[in-house]
This record gives C-alpha cells, sequence and structure tokens, in this order.
C-alpha cells in the first residue's frame, strides 16, 4: 500500500523545528502547532480536505473514500490516538499496528502514520465481512469488542463515541 513513511525520530525533528509557528501560513504545512490542552499531539490540521496522508484525522474516511466518495477507495480507514476524546483534527498516534482478521480468517496489517492514520486498499486487503481489530502498542493487543460491519472506523469512533463505541480508537 503506497504511503509516506518517516521514522518517529524525523517526524518528531520535523515537527521539533517546526515549534516555533504557530499556523500552516507560517509553516507552509497543511497542520500547525497548537497547545497540549487543544490536542494530546500538539498538532492539528488544518487544510480542509486537501488531499494528503496526514488529511483530517478523525473525521469520517468513508464519507469521501468509500464507494461513489469520489476519492481513493479505502476497505478500512480510521485514526488511532493516545487519551480517547481527543477533537477532529487533531493529530493521532503514529507508529501503532492495526490489524484486522476478516470473517475468512485472513489477517490484514498497517501502521499508523504521524497523524495517526491508517487505512487499508482493496486491492491489498480485500477485507471479507464481519472482521475483527485489534490495535497493538509495543506488542501489546487491544482487541476490539465485537465484530465489525462498516469500514469506516472513525464513524463510531468519534470524539465522544457512537453507535456503542466509548470514543476513539486507542491502544
Amino acid at each position: 500500500m503506497p504511503r509516506l513513511v518517516f521514522p518517529l525520530g524525523l517526524a518528531v525533528a520535523i515537527f521539533t523545528a517546526l515549534s516555533a509557528c504557530d499556523t500552516a501560513a507560517d509553516n507552509g504545512l497543511p497542520w500547525h502547532q497548537v497547545s497540549h490542552d487543544v490536542c494530546w499531539s500538539r498538532f492539528q490540521w488544518d487544510a480542509g480536505s486537501q488531499s494528503d496522508v496526514w488529511m483530517l484525522p478523525g473525521s469520517a474516511c468513508q464519507d469521501c473514500h468509500g464507494e461513489g466518495g469520489g476519492a481513493r477507495v479505502f476497505t478500512a480507514s480510521g485514526t488511532a490516538y493516545m487519551p480517547p476524546h481527543q477533537a477532529d483534527g487533531c493529530f493521532g498516534r503514529p507508529d501503532l499496528l492495526i490489524q484486522i482478521t476478516d470473517a475468512n480468517g485472513v489477517i490484514y496489517e498497517t501502521t499508523t502514520n504521524e497523524a495517526g492514520n491508517f487505512w487499508f486498499e482493496p486491492a491489498i486487503a480485500p477485507i471479507a465481512l464481519p472482521y475483527r481489530v485489534s490495535v497493538f502498542k509495543d506488542g501489546v493487543e487491544t482487541p476490539m469488542r465485537g465484530e465489525v460491519m462498516d469500514g469506516d472506523c472513525n464513524r463510531c469512533h468519534t470524539q465522544n463515541g457512537a453507535d456503542s463505541a466509548t470514543g476513539r480508537i486507542t491502544p
């Protein structure tokens, strides 16, 4: 699955170098730095629906990335966070392993990027419904309760949770 990947150390160095910047206009990037009270990661997306691997963390991905949405289609996608109640636009937690086991027992894995975003593309991950999901941090597994019938993880894993989700995807 093609995606931009930075080693965590490089991402931290880039973000640290930008720490004096307050807005996207200042740093020329589609995010800006905010206080830790606003976003745990201290970074927030502010470029609307501009296409980017860091775009719209926390938003319902499948609105655009589902069948007929107009963007590249994903079979499943979302954003993982550390605190469970971060606002849309806040960068999430990088370097978490997202593992899906589909209805046929096939396991698909991807890693969250610097915005906490992750996705699975149909050509690589033709996920059979229903499926089960686990998040791994430092080798420790956090399985999701129940099976999933919708590839838009952020539709239920909102800031305050919806449809029995208690909040964001977290390890």
